[in-house]
């Protein structure tokens, strides 16, 4: 691999030079389709973030599991997890948390791509928090209001729309985004549901590619076959 996510999106910071949509559609989709991996096979990896990400030219792949937490384990749950700008809120508010921790961070993720700087960058639990209030607005009945979180005093903000902070996105992208960071960790979609939502249609459309055929058959001590393009 060439880089992490997380040098790629520093170096673009740097020239002042932002992802095209289509670029950060094509990073999303494959770090979904590895979450859904992940999700499907008992385990979630509880440190999603872009250093954990690594990339070579156009494909990307989850690194770094060694955080990762199998659905089922009879081992307690781990306080802190998770790079604290990509923590979601029911493990800052030390409520149970489940697989859904890893979609709220995939939500921060494709934020930063769009942004080139972390959405929620607090320096410690508290100022996280404070920061998530700022653009999600304080939660409510509604929004979600874990058991742990009954006589905590959140910060009273109203919530910015996320098409406020990022012009230029499409409708697609800022409510995928806007499901993702939902305070609820149930009203949050799997990666599964988040592999079919509307911003993905262009990953599925049928795309010309080169027909290919195979080559002759290996000689008697070749190493490896051909396939040519016609």
């Amino acid at each position: 691999m060439d880089c992490s996510l997380g040098k790629l999106i520093r170096d673009r910071r740097d020239r002042d030079e932002f992802f095209s949509e289509s670029e950060i559609r094509n990073y999303c989709f494959q770090i979904l389709k590895g979450l859904d991996y992940m999700h499907k096979h008992g385990c979630f990896h509880c440190d999603m973030k872009p250093d954990n990400l690594l990339v070579s030219g156009g494909v990307i792949k989850i690194a770094d599991l060694g955080s990762a937490q199998e659905f089922l384990s009879n081992s307690p749950y781990k306080e802190y997890i998770t790079t604290r700008w990509y923590r979601a809120p029911e493990v800052l508010l030390y409520s149970e948390y489940g697989s859904a921790i890893d979609m709220w961070a995939m939500g921060t993720i494709m934020a930063e791509l769009f942004l080139l700087c972390p959405l929620f960058s607090g320096d410690c639990a508290n100022t996280q928090v404070y920061r998530i209030c700022n653009i999600l607005g304080c939660p409510d009945d509604r929004s979600w209001l874990g058991e742990s979180t009954k006589f905590y005093r959140f910060p009273q903000f109203q919530k910015i729309p996320l098409d406020v902070l990022m012009i230029d996105v499409s409708e697609d992208a800022i409510d995928l985004m806007t499901l993702l960071l939902s305070w609820n960790p149930n009203k949050r979609p799997t990666a599964a549901e988040a592999l079919r939502h509307p911003f993905f249609k262009p990953c599925y459309e049928v795309q010309t590619l080169p027909c290919l055929s195979i080559g002759p058959p290996m000689a008697l001590g070749s190493t490896r076959g051909v396939v040519h393009a016609q």
